[in-house]
């Protein structure tokens, strides 16, 4: 008797402990933050395309200098302030299960604003492979750097994944 009692409290326990678990936290200085004031600054923002059925195909910057940008994907049309200058960021593409990524440079020109592009064969029918991405000022509608490919992970490689549910 006492021994399934104080199995009883050790299972609860662990019950308790384990649900005030919480996952690591990104530390301060590895977030992001945007210049301050009076900082001649550029902005960068990503792209996304709308699907009536199917989740919507979006770019987004992930990092910016190494450091993570907090909003990720539901900042993805939130302009991001940078300072002018060199910079390197990273990209990332997300529809569904299906994710890509991809690292850049740029030198960012003041009062440039410029926006994440994505060419891709993740679809219902596609191959989900392949994202290219590119970076363009929108002022002009041009390139401001080269294509970059980024591989898809995810989605179980494009094949048809059934769920089951067991009935009680």
């Amino acid at each position: 008797m006492i021994k399934r009692m104080l199995i009883t409290v050790c299972c609860v326990a662990a019950a308790f402990i384990s649900g005030c678990a919480t996952a690591p936290q990104i530390p301060p200085e590895l977030q992001y933050s945007p210049p301050p004031a009076g900082v001649t600054v550029a902005k960068i923002k990503g792209s996304e395309e709308k699907s009536a059925l199917l989740d919507n195909l979006t770019a987004f910057i992930l990092s910016v200098d190494g450091k993570r940008v907090m909003a990720g994907r539901k900042g993805w049309d939130s302009p991001l302030s940078i300072e002018a200058g060199h910079h390197s960021f990273g990209l990332e593409f997300n529809r569904g299960v299906f994710v890509a990524r991809a690292e850049f440079e740029l030198d960012a020109v003041a009062g440039a604003v410029y926006e994440v592009k994505y060419a891709t064969d993740v679809g219902f029918t596609g191959n989900n492979s392949y994202v290219d991405f590119w970076i363009i000022d929108t002022s002009t509608g041009k390139a401001v750097t080269a294509i970059k490919r980024g591989s898809v992970g995810g989605g179980g490689g494009g094949a048809f994944i059934p769920i089951f549910i067991p009935s009680r």
